[in-house]
């Protein structure tokens, strides 16, 4: 009994003491832990003491506060030497980039020849039309590729000038919604309003000197007769890319040549039997007309 009690006592004290080295890490792993952890201090310690980046370098070419182009104040005189000569009759701007005009100036007259017959401000951002009382010579008015909203400032002038002597009117590519004014330019022979936000025609019905009119890539739902059969002198009407859905109010234009519909909302080809010996193109391309529409 006591050899067995002996033996009993020598087999768990070997079984602890094997136990306890197992779970001793080696020296080694011990060591490459320990530079770990001293490493992750190191690098916690590095990013700490990192200095932010200079503010600059977030502004991507600019500052948080700077303005946006439309907000910046510039003049046609600030953007090209604009000349008072009375023998100048034409003034061509056209915007290019860091040099786009965002207001005309109510003082414009000022600035630009007492002679002056032509003036496009081309690819700008302007906003209002303004400035132009002054001009009693002006014949074109060229303000393609603004961000006017309206049409204004036509007949400020003495003799409803400028607009009672402009031939051709040019204000498309802007956001106009109501052209209304043009009536104010009763010896218009070409007006382009195309790429607007107009939803009806309006404002022709008196202008029978008109030869060309551009209102495509509008808004418009309906030829109103009202508006068109004044227009007797008509040779070119362009109402590509509206929603009109039937052709009207061409009984009165038999002087028509061309007449652009295409891009619209039309199922049928019809009333155009004035413009039977006149017409010589006609583009319905891309509407909803079949065989039995184009009968």
């Amino acid at each position: 009994t006591g050899l067995l009690a002996w033996a009993i006592r020598m087999f768990l004290n070997n079984r602890i003491t094997m136990s306890s080295d197992d779970q001793k890490e080696p020296p080694t792993a011990s060591v490459q832990a320990d530079n770990t952890i001293a490493s992750d201090d190191e690098n916690n310690k590095k990013q700490a003491v990192l200095s932010p980046l200079p503010l600059e370098w977030t502004k991507m070419g600019g500052t948080i506060d700077d303005p946006s182009p439309v907000d910046i104040v510039r003049y046609p005189w600030e953007v090209m030497e604009i000349s008072p000569n009375p023998e100048e009759t034409h003034l061509t701007i056209v915007g290019t980039a860091g040099q786009k005009i965002t207001r005309m100036g109510s003082n414009l007259k000022d600035y630009v020849s007492p002679n002056l017959t032509h003036l496009v401000f081309r690819s700008h951002l302007i906003r209002t039309m303004e400035g132009l009382a002054g001009m009693k010579n002006l014949e074109l008015l060229e303000l393609y590729d603004n961000m006017i909203d309206e049409l204004q400032d036509l007949d400020g002038g003495e003799g409803g000038l400028p607009g009672a002597g402009l031939k051709v009117l040019d204000i498309s590519y802007n956001v106009i919604r109501d052209m209304t004014p043009v009536s104010l330019c009763p010896n218009l022979t070409e007006l382009y309003i195309a790429q607007n936000k107009i939803k009806s025609i309006s404002g022709l019905r008196h202008l029978k000197n008109l030869r060309k009119i551009d209102l495509g890539a509008n808004r418009i739902r309906v030829m109103e007769e009202e508006e068109l059969s004044g227009l007797e002198n008509l040779e070119e009407l362009w109402l590509g890319k509206n929603k009109i859905e039937k052709i009207a109010g061409l009984s009165k234009l038999t002087k028509l040549r061309r007449l652009d519909v295409q891009s619209n909302r039309l199922t049928k080809i019809e009333n155009l039997a004035a413009q039977v010996d006149t017409l010589e193109e006609l583009y319905l391309a891309h509407n909803g007309i079949d065989n039995e529409g184009a009968k």
